[in-house]
């Protein structure tokens, strides 16, 4: 394909500018790969066409039903279903992706292969209220590291479920 194709078939998805940015992008990342395992020698065609601009919509969570959500994450729901809503909560204190929490660590790895299963884990000596202390997210969407702060009440939260999971055999097994 040339950037004269794509610009045809650009302007042939005029109606339909987010799937011609959709199919723009697939073709990019085919060429992309192409060229990294030596299948295309050429330059990327998808490079020189610009994409239609798009109005990104982000709806925001009110601040009530944030903090609905909190209250429910923090009261007797918890007792029922700790990890899930330990992980909600996290996202709304820390601001970060679910897939950063899952691999969460309570404590830093000890090898480079432990540290490549997990995407972050607690500073040391998180669990004393009164100190700063950070999470620490060492593989992140754009690979650089990021240390959310972890306010009280999310420290508070974690202490509970740490304690879940020492104290009640059904939750013990993904200590």
């Amino acid at each position: 394909l040339t950037t004269n194709d794509l610009e045809a078939f650009k302007w042939r998805m005029k109606d339909t500018k987010a799937v011609c940015n959709n199919v723009l992008a697939l073709l990019s990342v085919i060429y992309t790969w192409s060229k990294i395992h030596k299948f295309y020698m050429g330059e990327n065609p998808c490079k020189e066409v610009k994409k239609y601009p798009t109005v990104a919509h982000r709806s925001k969570l009110s601040n009530d039903k944030h903090q609905q959500i909190l209250d429910y994450c923090e009261g007797k729901a918890f007792d029922y279903n700790p990890h899930f809503l330990t992980l909600v909560a996290l996202g709304l204190y820390s601001g970060c992706r679910g897939l950063e929490m899952y691999g969460l660590r309570w404590e830093e790895p000890k090898t480079e292969a432990e540290k490549e299963k997990c995407s972050g884990w607690l500073e040391p000596e998180w669990d004393n209220l009164e100190e700063k202390k950070h999470i620490v997210l060492w593989d992140t969407k754009n690979r650089k590291e990021f240390r959310p702060f972890l306010r009280r009440p999310l420290k508070e939260l974690l202490i509970r479920l740490r304690k879940k999971l020492y104290n009640d055999k059904n939750f013990s097994w993904c200590l």
